[in-house]
């Protein structure tokens, strides 16, 4: 799966990864993570964060961006998948 980075802003979370994303960049899916809020997660086949330490986790994971950060697209950039979120709804991760 192809996703367009659509928002890049580095919320405080940022300072967790070491790699961040850039708008406008096309990516490919590596794969879906939960999250702590019910949200999805993606990880990134270009991006790779080195595990940090979750306290509710009790454990290392990998960080993952938010998945309203991002639209499918096909080859010719053409939008497949909106995700519609509500203000009150963002994760900032």
């Amino acid at each position: 799966m192809r996703l367009l980075c659509v928002n890049a802003s580095r919320p405080p979370a940022a300072k967790h990864f070491e790699h961040w994303i850039e708008e406008g960049t096309v990516y490919t899916l590596r794969s879906f993570t939960g999250s702590l809020v019910g949200k999805r997660g993606v990880l990134l086949k270009e991006i790779k964060n080195p595990p940090v330490y979750i306290h509710e986790l009790a454990g290392r994971t990998e960080p993952s961006f938010a998945e309203d950060r991002f639209v499918e697209v096909d080859d010719n950039m053409n939008v497949i998948r909106e995700t519609k979120v509500n203000e009150r709804d963002l994760v900032l991760n």
